[in-house]
């Protein structure tokens, strides 16, 4: 039987790079240093959303709209909408438009990683499980 989600992958130009973005851009911990050029595992205190960094190939990053077909974005609960859109701002990490509010209530926001990767925070009243 098919388990709980354990990692997703992205390919980035310079992991080390990619990974030290996370740590210190969204206080994400390394769970497996991979040196330069290496495999990386980072993911947020306690526990979840564990991402896999592996090196890129050499080709130039696709260009896609989020709607087009294939992964369109990683999503990153968070507690207190205003005080992470605060905290990403004060990283100098900018939104990709204006948050929304979702249907059944709460927030959403996208930005994106050092590599352009696009990520979401999402605040529900309830969450999903």
């Amino acid at each position: 039987m098919i388990g709980a989600l354990e990692h997703m992958a992205i390919a980035a130009k310079d992991t080390a790079a990619l990974a030290a973005w996370y740590r210190d851009k969204l206080g994400f911990e390394v769970l497996i240093d991979g040196g330069p050029g290496g495999i990386w595992f980072v993911g947020p205190p306690g526990g979840g959303a564990t991402i896999e960094i592996i090196p890129a190939s050499a080709e130039p990053r696709a260009e896609r709209a989020r709607n087009d077909a294939g992964w369109s974005h990683l999503a990153f609960t968070v507690a207190d909408f205003e005080a992470a859109r605060k905290h990403l701002a004060d990283k100098g990490i900018a939104l990709k438009g204006e948050p929304r509010e979702i249907a059944g209530g709460g927030w959403i926001a996208f930005f994106a990683d050092g590599e352009g990767n696009e990520l979401q925070i999402v605040q529900r009243p309830r969450p999903l499980r």
